[in-house]
């Protein structure tokens, strides 16, 4: 199956099984109520709907899962929810995609260290603080009085931070993809975070293929996002209509897409 047969496989995969489709889109359109209505109002209420979303959330994590160990059992259907097992698979799962997900943002962190943009944080906020007692100066001149050296200093390093982090970001990304199926397969957190296993994985794919699978998912992405935002703007039913069936289409659409392009490898 070539990339746009399986793009093409997956994006009909919850239009044939519309009705179980239908009932996790339930679980989006309850959340989007939460979200857009409920949390808003704060106190005891808002916290309850906090709480009752993130279980919705966690629950539609674990849907993701399901929809790839249908796919490598061979099953063309939506799969039912199983909250018990849906809520563990979850659990799981967002294990996972926080420590991808951290793990730009540390090294990140941690080159801020070497490029000594700390020190150089302080010293600009120690000029700033000083300036500002000494002469009750405004923020103009305040900045004026900050050394050209330090800011320059300071712009090259966040410049140089941000490139990293984007960098592995990408990277992070692409790895998670494969990652996710890996854990859908095998149940097992650590294989999630097998890196040998997971560039094994991609290479028995093609890094060509699996770079051109990648584009084209985020192109159906970017493409469905627009539509979402465009129904978005109806008033008062737009974002329910968005949740109900654009956001809940997008996690079958994905997570099938991504299991697809996993068997495509060996």
């Amino acid at each position: 199956m070539d990339v746009l047969d399986l793009i093409k496989e997956a994006f009909y995969y919850p239009i044939n099984d519309y009705k179980n489709w239908l009932i996790i889109a339930i679980l989006f359109l309850l959340n989007t109520v939460l979200s857009s209505y409920v949390i808003s109002e704060g106190g005891a209420v808002g916290i309850i709907g906090s709480i009752i979303s993130l279980l919705i959330t966690i629950i539609i994590a674990g849907v993701t899962v399901a929809v790839m160990r249908n796919t490598f059992n061979n099953s063309n259907n939506v799969p039912m929810i199983d909250l018990q097992i849906n809520f563990v698979d979850g659990i799981k799962y967002s294990i996972i995609s926080i420590v991808y997900s951290v793990i730009p943002v540390i090294i990140a962190l941690i080159m801020g260290i070497f490029t000594g943009i700390y020190s150089t944080i302080d010293k600009i906020l120690t000029t700033v603080v000083q300036s500002s007692v000494a002469t009750n100066a405004t923020p103009d001149v305040i900045i004026q009085a900050i050394p050209q050296d330090l800011l320059v200093s300071f712009g090259m390093n966040i410049l140089i931070i941000m490139f990293v982090f984007i960098i592995l970001s990408i990277i992070a990304a692409i790895l998670f993809a494969i990652a996710e199926a890996r854990f859908a397969e095998t149940g097992s957190i650590l294989s999630a975070f097998d890196i040998k296993a997971i560039f094994d994985k991609i290479s028995s794919i093609g890094w060509g293929n699996y770079i051109v699978f990648l584009i084209s998912l985020a192109i159906v992405l970017i493409v469905l996002g627009i539509v979402s935002g465009i129904i978005a703007y109806i008033p008062y039913i737009g974002a329910l209509i968005s949740g109900f069936v654009i956001d809940s289409f997008l996690v079958l659409f994905i997570a099938r897409a991504i299991a697809l392009i996993y068997q495509q490898g060996y």
